[in-house]
């Protein structure tokens, strides 16, 4: 997952990533001499070059170097299962140029892969695929069988490439037929890990399992056990007794391996405390993948405190990195939801926008509900307990051009729009006496967070607006950067 430089400056080779010459590279504005071994048209240093990202021609990291990829062509009929990939090889998605690369489907859920890469794409949340009953009935909105977000890539093992992506709900204040989904999801999810015991604390050593679904939780102590190769055996043979948690666990040596295969929608989480341990994937490569998302859009997400929470994105497990550029979401809940349950150990906002779809906090629907502006539009992991898998780990969040919209009505923007808010233990903070500024300084120990947050919408509009990705006719027209600023992570 990470590229080793050995010269300050960088030349995006982007040899064979997409397209490969097809046809559709040129249906969406992808150079083929790109793919075919050859050097982007421009290069950048971090240090020599004054160059900024500007979400057009510019943007800050390239995509990954793909080893002898397979392409899948995206179409509305395949996406209707889960897309399973192979752990160890690298992908290319392309939405299906038939439909001029826009697609309505339920969901487009891709599990597994090495390194992924897609580019240029807009995806409509079909009708009617609510993931929660609305309206409530006697105050519940009660959850639909099986419910799915609309995109979600999980379980890979390298990094997840994503360019130029348009993801509608399709919800409308007065008709909020896809209720309580979210756009996009990353991170693990039932994948197969490997924990290797490092250090164990004694009496306080446990290992917990926890199913989502089944609001199950198994705790199994490690008290009295002394070797690492004792410890991995005791868990092999107990995790194999919690067969309803959906996991199993083989020891060997001094790591311990655990898979699971559960029915979509149910995740275990696997969690040690009192133990030190090195979280590893099936591959080798460490703490889960790296997501990249540049020139991203999701709109139109919508939900109220009853039901299914919706959010642009979300993570839904561990992440390795996440980096973004250029990102809006525009919605009636939450723009990004960043879980503390969950390590991001490196994570960077840069050009990232939120909106609500109404943010007049006194305005009711038919319902009796708060029409578009229910939920924190920005919410930032900081973390009530980071580092679950992996005593000592650092975190590092930077944010650079964050801006998130107020709730008008709702009081100060500080406490109503941007979470955690000063009244939680690791809440935001007035920056530098601007009161249109907040920043974290008070996030959990190991966690380093730089950058602040703004009030309200950047001066020259959205980040991304949808004519940077479709035309008038919703079909895609988007043009793949030129210039990279970075290496891929």
């Amino acid at each position: 997952m990470r590229s080793i430089l050995k010269t300050s400056l960088f030349k995006v080779l982007v040899a064979g990533f997409v397209c490969g010459g097809t046809a559709a590279c040129s249906q969406f504005g992808l150079n083929s001499n790109l793919f075919s071994g050859s050097s982007a048209p421009s290069s950048s240093s971090d240090t020599a070059t004054a160059v900024e990202s500007d979400g057009v021609s510019v943007l800050t990291w390239a995509p990954p170097t793909l080893t002898n990829p397979k392409t899948i062509v995206v179409t509305e009929a395949l996406a209707a299962s889960a897309i399973q990939l192979d752990d160890l090889q690298d992908y290319r998605l392309v939405c299906d140029p038939s439909q001029s690369g826009a697609l309505t489907l339920k969901r487009l859920a891709v599990q597994g892969g090495h390194n992924i890469v897609m580019i240029g794409c807009s995806l409509k949340r079909a009708l009617n695929t609510a993931n929660s009953v609305y309206p409530p009935v006697n105050g519940v909105c009660a959850s639909i069988a099986n419910p799915v977000n609309t995109v979600s890539f999980q379980k890979q093992t390298g990094t997840v490439y994503i360019e130029g992506l348009l993801v509608d709900l399709q919800n409308t204040l007065t008709n909020p037929n896809n209720y309580g989904v979210d756009a996009i999801d990353v991170g693990e999810s039932n994948a197969r890990l490997a924990a290797g015991i490092l250090n164990a604390t004694g009496a306080s050593a446990i290992l917990q399992l926890t199913n989502s679904t089944a609001t199950t939780t198994v705790t199994i102590s490690l008290a009295g056990l002394t070797t690492p190769a004792q410890i991995a055996t005791a868990i092999a043979n107990q995790v194999t007794t919690a067969a309803p948690l959906g996991v199993t666990a083989t020891a060997s040596n001094e790591t311990i391996t655990f898979s699971a295969a559960m029915p979509e929608g149910n995740r275990t989480r696997i969690q040690f405390q009192g133990v030190n341990v090195q979280l590893s994937r099936a591959d080798g490569s460490l703490r889960g993948a790296d997501y990249v998302l540049q020139n991203v859009r999701t709109q139109n997400t919508w939900s109220t405190y009853c039901g299914h929470h919706a959010d642009g994105i979300q993570n839904q497990g561990d992440l390795d990195k996440l980096y973004i550029d250029h990102f809006t979401a525009l919605g009636g809940y939450q723009g990004i939801q960043l879980q503390p349950a969950y390590n991001v150990f490196d994570m960077k906002l840069y050009n990232l926008n939120t909106r609500y779809m109404d943010p007049d906090y006194t305005h009711l629907n038919a319902y009796g509900d708060v029409a578009g502006s229910a939920g924190f539009s920005y919410w930032l992991g900081t973390g009530d307990n980071p580092g679950p898998f992996c005593t000592g780990c650092e975190h590092s969040y930077e944010l650079k051009n964050n801006y998130a919209e107020e709730r008008t009505g709702m009081g100060a923007w500080a406490l109503s729009s941007v979470a955690p808010n000063s009244r939680a233990a690791y809440g935001n903070e007035i920056y530098n006496g601007n009161p249109d500024q907040v920043y974290f300084p008070h996030s959990s120990e190991g966690m380093s967070i730089t950058g602040f947050v703004s009030r309200g919408i950047p001066a020259a509009g959205d980040f991304v607006q949808p004519s940077r990705i479709v035309d008038s006719a919703g079909h895609v027209i988007y043009k793949q950067a030129t210039t990279y600023l970075k290496p891929s992570p």
